[in-house]
């Protein structure tokens, strides 16, 4: 069984739990070498995502303690991302959802009997 410890609650009481922590588990926080130095069952540091360039992998193998991350764990989100940025750059769906926002809007703000200058100003847009 174990607790799970926010870094901002650490910090704020770093005697509480500076002799219980044994693993440290992130997104992009690093520990600096005080921290790990007054953490003396801590095993391992993990970084949840590709990489662990932002973690000084050095400092924690001095201390012993094991660095890993959460490789290949991105890739398909990341490919879909990219596809998905090519597609709405292609299509203009930026420019398509402000021509749609601008419409609501306008019609909001002019009300429904002024669609003949609503019509003319989406055709010279877009």
């Amino acid at each position: 069984m174990f607790d799970v410890v926010w870094l901002s609650d650490f910090m704020a009481n770093p005697d509480i739990y500076r002799e219980k922590i044994q693993a440290h588990f992130s997104v992009s926080s690093t520990l600096s070498e005080e921290m790990v130095a007054s953490m003396p069952k801590l095993k391992v540091v993990s970084s949840h995502g590709v990489g662990v360039d932002h973690l000084d992998v050095g400092m924690y193998n001095r201390h012993g303690v094991k660095v890993g991350n959460t490789p290949d764990i991105l890739n398909d989100c990341v490919a879909d991302y990219a596809i998905a940025l090519i597609l709405a750059t292609a299509r203009r769906l930026a420019h398509g959802r402000y021509l749609l926002c601008l419409f609501v809007y306008l019609v909001s703000y002019l009300g429904p009997h002024h669609k003949k200058i609503l019509r003319s100003l989406t055709r010279k847009w877009a």
